[in-house]
């Protein structure tokens, strides 16, 4: 069986194929997995004896490695695809922010990086809207 390696900094596997789906178990970037099937742009993986699904865009066949004391841990991103899933922000716009705004902080940004909605959350937003998942499954 194939092996693929998680690609995002936290991944929960869920019970079926769905970011509706329940989670049971949460793995980490560099994490591989083993893929036992596929279903469109879900894959089915096994990691400690557990079972589940991921979205197919969290994994990737390329070697992660993680290293102590190395100068940057192989990724499968580009530095402008790093760029933009940091929201546009690098060090470059960051300096230019301080200088322009002083006092004002990330906060804000820290924050929204940190927000998580739940299963229960989504799933209660699609049924007050009455929207159906495209790609996602229910």
């Amino acid at each position: 069986m194939a092996q693929m390696n998680v690609q995002v900094k936290e991944l929960l596997i869920r019970d079926k194929p769905s970011f509706l789906g329940k989670g049971v178990r949460k793995v980490f970037y560099g994490q591989q997995l083993v893929v036992t099937s596929e279903a469109e742009d879900w894959v089915e993986v096994r990691v400690s004896g557990i079972n589940g699904w991921v979205h197919r865009t969290a994994l990737t066949s390329k070697k992660i490695i993680l290293e102590s004391g190395a100068k940057r841990a192989e990724v499968t991103a580009s530095d402008d695809e790093i760029t933009i899933a940091g929201k546009g922000f690098n060090q470059q716009i960051e300096n230019d922010f301080r200088k322009k705004n002083g006092s004002k902080g990330f906060g804000w940004v820290d924050q929204a990086e940190n927000y998580t909605v739940s299963s229960r959350e989504i799933a209660q937003f699609l049924r007050d809207g009455q929207l159906a998942p495209e790609g996602g499954g229910s």
